[in-house]
């Protein structure tokens, strides 16, 4: 139990070892925050044919809606700055 444990915690520390480290889309000054200009300058890069209208949608989103904090069960708080794209599901608990 403990072996599975651990092995659980350590995917959960490279998880979020791997969100820290991933480029948020339209995050230019690297902070993982897309700011009101960061958006502005995206929605140029639009009109020139720079970014696709979906990509323009995802950065618009993630300006909305992130960053997000989370607490796990061990009452950690974890924070997210764009989109969960996948999740891996370890142990049936």
């Amino acid at each position: 139990m403990n072996r599975l444990r651990a092995g659980f915690i350590i995917i959960i520390v490279l998880a979020a070892i791997t969100i820290g480290l991933a480029a948020v889309p339209g995050d230019l000054d690297g902070d993982q925050i897309v700011s009101q200009d960061e958006l502005s300058k995206a929605e140029s890069s639009l009109a020139e044919g720079k970014i696709t209208s979906e990509q323009f949608e995802e950065i618009k989103h993630i300006q909305e809606n992130y960053p997000r904090s989370i607490v796990d069960s061990n009452n950690r708080t974890i924070t997210i700055y764009q989109p969960v794209k996948r999740i891996i599901a370890f142990g049936g608990y």
